[in-house]
């Protein structure tokens, strides 16, 4: 599916125009995925949440590695197109919703004990909204691999002292040590986003 040509069979075929009000931009770069999903590290043993599952590219590459996966998609519009690519799949649960709206504890599957990932193409629009709404919940979550825009990337992982450094910085620094792994380009996704993104 992490193609130009697989994405937009899935879109024709389940008559999705992707939607501006929701920051929707598919991802389309086998490159791009493999590397979300190395940094993630996941293993049998892991529950993963994945905000903004678009039509499953990356939940199907985590079904194939962790023990659970919580897909959250927010776009109804999505939801058939998500079944049919992943919902058959045992360790997948997709719900339908607005993740800023839930309550966090429901948001992972699992044995308490299970270490608690998010990885994530998260939606531009909402990304540090999202982002902290999980950094500041009693979650245990132990570790975070999100695409966002690079501004917001580079924000982030802010230095003390510089240029970038301000609010988002302080807020997410003091839960976690964010670092920037990869610049991603526009092209790989669909339809390309007028700016640049960077996986942290």
């Amino acid at each position: 599916m992490a193609t130009p040509t697989g994405t937009r069979a899935i879109l024709r075929q389940f008559g999705i125009r992707p939607s501006k009000r929701w920051g929707q931009h598919f991802l389309v770069s086998a490159q791009a995925l493999s590397r979300t999903l190395a940094a993630a590290a996941l293993d049998p043993a892991d529950s993963v949440l994945e905000v903004g599952a678009g039509v499953g590219t990356l939940t199907a590459g985590l079904a194939e590695r962790a023990g659970w996966v919580t897909a959250v998609e927010v776009d109804r519009g999505l939801l058939e197109a998500l079944h049919t690519t992943v919902g058959g799949r045992p360790n997948v649960r997709i719900i339908p919703g607005d993740v800023l709206a839930m309550p966090p504890a429901a948001l992972f599957d699992g044995p308490p004990d299970a270490p608690r990932k998010v990885v994530a193409n998260l939606p531009y629009n909402i990304a540090s909204a999202v982002l902290m709404r999980l950094l500041e919940a009693p979650l245990g979550i132990t570790l975070l691999v999100v695409t966002v825009q690079r501004e917001v990337a580079e924000r982030i992982a802010a230095p003390p002292g510089g240029r970038d450094y301000g609010i988002l910085s302080v807020a997410t620094q003091y839960h976690a040590a964010p670092r920037i792994l990869a610049r991603i380009p526009s092209g790989a996704f669909l339809p390309r986003p007028k700016v640049a993104s960077a996986l942290v």
